[in-house]
């Protein structure tokens, strides 16, 4: 069998695609009191916005007021999850309290350890907060495509090595951004605290924030970051995904179109033509997909597939989302 080059980056691409679905799908949305500090959300004591700074991992004593938010994250520790959130939009609610609504939220991995909360920035594509988008008039999916081109998020390009930074110095030339404090990555002011903004408007601020994770995407969005890494890079190119992703077909199948009716198989269920041409298929080329719909003779194929290769002293693994598939095969 031809191997081929494993091109990781295309895909690691398809998964950055299938993640955006997954996040839009998710809908997340995040709104703050801004009288809830310290215990829904902490402000950030950097002078710089985080991911254009040199510190990957943040320490942080949650004593006194902030104590709560230890509190918080630990009793919701199953289902939530913390993110930076940088620029802030401050608007004013029904009640006239201040609600807080970041613009951009990332995530970040966490370790606590009694009072003591550890936080690493995951160099990744920021989420644009739904609640954001609605506050600034951007309500259906064109045109959040569209702001999404003008700031540069897109899955085709690499991630920009400033990291978050590059996204809010394009928001701050979006026409649509509401007023207030002006939007500077490199120098985030520490006065007045930010749950003591009194005007409506964006602010130069950051902070981190406990959010509710969707229950079906809790486990497939963090392997999903863990697949599109490079320490699984080596693994990965020994698996079937290979021949998915930048591999050239094998040499003999390349070479002669009719290498697969030159394969002796045992028929152990009837077989017509095609699904003999199928099967053969099946062990002259590295890949080989079947299509068809119901009564079209599938299972014989995978019947024929499996017989064979036990005959050959060859290992096989059956899999079907479709127990009922299953079934059909064994029996």
């Amino acid at each position: 069998m031809a191997h081929g080059r494993f091109d990781h980056d295309q895909f690691a691409r398809v998964l950055a695609y299938y993640r955006e679905c997954l996040r839009y799908d998710a809908d997340r949305s995040v709104v703050l009191q801004a009288d809830d500090e310290g215990q829904k959300y902490l402000s950030l004591r950097l002078t710089s916005e985080w991911t254009s700074s040199d510190r990957g991992e943040l320490p942080a004593e949650l004593a006194g007021r902030n104590a709560r938010f230890a509190t918080e994250l630990r009793q919701r520790s199953s289902s939530a999850e913390l993110m930076y959130g940088y620029p802030i939009l401050a608007r004013r609610g029904q009640s006239g309290k201040l609600k807080l609504v970041p613009a951009f939220l990332q995530s970040v991995e966490h370790d606590l350890d009694g009072n003591a909360l550890t936080v690493r920035l995951i160099h990744d594509w920021p989420d644009i907060n739904k609640e954001f988008l609605q506050s600034v008039g951007v309500v259906t999916r064109e045109e959040e495509v569209q702001l999404c081109k003008e700031l540069g998020i897109t899955a085709n390009t690499a991630l920009p090595s400033e990291g978050l930074s590059y996204f809010v110095r394009r928001l701050a030339e979006w026409p649509g951004l509401p007023g207030g404090e002006r939007l500077n990555p490199e120098c985030i002011p520490q006065e007045p605290e930010i749950r003591r903004a009194g005007s409506e408007g964006m602010l130069n601020r950051h902070l981190l924030v406990i959010t509710e994770r969707p229950n079906f995407t809790r486990g497939l969005e963090y392997e999903m970051k863990a697949l599109s890494g490079n320490d699984l890079r080596g693994q990965l190119s020994e698996t079937a995904l290979k021949y998915f992703f930048g591999v050239a077909p094998s040499s003999e199948s390349a070479d002669d179109p009719s290498a697969a009716s030159d394969c002796d198989i045992t028929e152990v269920v009837p077989l017509n033509e095609e699904q003999r041409s199928a099967v053969q298929s099946a062990f002259s080329n590295d890949l080989t997909v079947v299509t068809g719909p119901p009564g079209t003779g599938k299972s014989q194929i995978v019947t024929t597939v499996i017989a064979n290769a036990w005959i050959r002293g060859e290992s096989v693994l059956f899999a079907s989302y479709n127990n009922k598939a299953v079934d059909v095969v064994e029996e």
